[in-house]
């Protein structure tokens, strides 16, 4: 990974055909020359990359070691390199786990697929070190054909072996609950008894909303709760289930850049 795979990447989706690419291409190659080497010297910087575009930024993260150390320590050839591009969505998971670590309770992610996110995430904060525990739920064998989309998102190329990575990506870390099933049912009804951290990472909107109905009691005040698709357009309706029922418990979701919602459990 070089810094070019932080800072810039083509990794486009919803183009119509390759020349409608290849189009979008030349403007954004042209958009980094200006905002890379012709702006004004204060103003040189260029985020492109996972449908974002973002021009003057610091984007402190990409120098970060002790984030650049997580993001590569963690990854494997199964995670694809298109996972570097999402550099910002990891600065967000990351924060939202430091974050967390000034409340009590546990982790958890729902969606944890092939457990990449989850090690990102607990080796940026040295998770072993906490006295937690971390729990990842998943099918491993996609989404259950009851709660997909309405519109939903082909899963042909899922991972037919997604549980042993997971197993083996964590081998030896006695803190972590590899939990198979569908939610809500997989989620067992004493642990974790309290919650610090949320990742929810499923795309489906009934299985997100029945995930945090199911846990939210459990949160403790000042739980983080990252969502990974909540701004993606093309999984609307996980946001629009979602935003439903936070206005429901009268909790706000804030809708970043990146594609993401963020939650805080408040203290009431």
């Amino acid at each position: 990974m070089n810094e070019d795979d932080l800072h810039f990447s083509l990794d486009w989706q919803g183009m119509p055909d390759e020349e409608k690419f290849h189009e979008l291409e030349d403007v954004l190659q042209h958009l980094a020359q200006i905002y890379g080497h012709e702006v004004n010297t204060p103003y040189r910087s260029i985020y492109v990359g996972d449908g974002l575009v973002a021009t003057s930024r610091t984007m402190g993260f990409t120098e970060d070691p002790r984030f650049l150390k997580a993001l590569v320590g963690a990854h494997r050839p199964e995670d694809g390199e298109y996972q570097f591009r999402r550099a910002w969505r990891f600065h967000t998971l990351c924060w939202g786990a430091e974050q967390a670590l000034a409340c009590a309770g546990d982790f958890v992610e729902f969606g944890a697929y092939l457990g990449y996110s989850a090690r990102v995430a607990y080796d940026y904060v040295d998770f072993a070190a906490t006295g937690r525990r971390f729990f990842l739920f998943d099918t491993f064998a996609g989404t259950p054909e009851g709660m997909r989309n309405e519109h939903f998102v082909s899963e042909h190329e899922y991972e037919g072996r997604a549980e042993e990575i997971v197993r083996q990506r964590f081998a030896g870390c006695a803190e972590i609950d590899i939990v198979p099933g569908s939610v809500p049912v997989s989620i067992p009804i004493e642990r974790p008894e309290r919650i610090a951290f949320v990742h929810l990472d499923m795309v489906s909107a009934a299985a997100e909303v029945a995930a945090m109905e199911t846990i939210w009691e459990r949160l403790t005040p000042g739980a983080v709760v990252v969502m990974q698709c909540y701004a993606l357009r093309v999984f609307r309706e996980q946001h629009e289930a979602l935003k439903a029922w936070a206005q429901g418990i009268g909790v706000p979701i804030l809708e970043l850049p990146t594609g993401q919602g963020l939650l805080i459990k408040p203290a009431r």
